[in-house]
């Protein structure tokens, strides 16, 4: 497979624009994860019973929920940056290697 130009430039504005968008769902990441701690506590402290009964309860309760769906959505933000982040420099490598090859066959024929 070549690598295009096209392909190339795709890559390298991939990584260029996406910067502020992967620190912000980095952040995102990390906050998700503090709320959801801290409403776990906060539920957990709330209730009666055994350990276990109070872990059960808050972990069950409807605010969890949210705060596990809000983390999950991190996460996935995360990880498609991430990914993608991966293709684009796939894409380079590529695209060097391939230049390279290409110099290598000039200065020899």
């Amino acid at each position: 497979m070549l690598v295009t130009d096209d392909m190339v430039q795709a890559a390298f504005d991939f990584m260029a624009e996406q910067v502020e968008t992967a620190a912000s769902a980095a952040a995102e990441k990390t906050r998700a994860e503090g709320a959801l701690k801290a409403q776990r506590a906060c539920l957990f402290l709330e209730h009666n019973g055994t350990v276990a009964e109070r872990e059960a309860r808050a972990d069950c309760h409807p605010l969890m929920l949210e705060a596990v769906e809000r983390k999950a959505k991190a996460d996935h933000l995360v990880t498609w940056h991430q990914k993608k982040e991966k293709h684009a420099i796939a894409v380079i490598d590529a695209w060097r290697t391939e230049s390279a090859n290409y110099r290598g066959r000039e200065r020899i024929g």
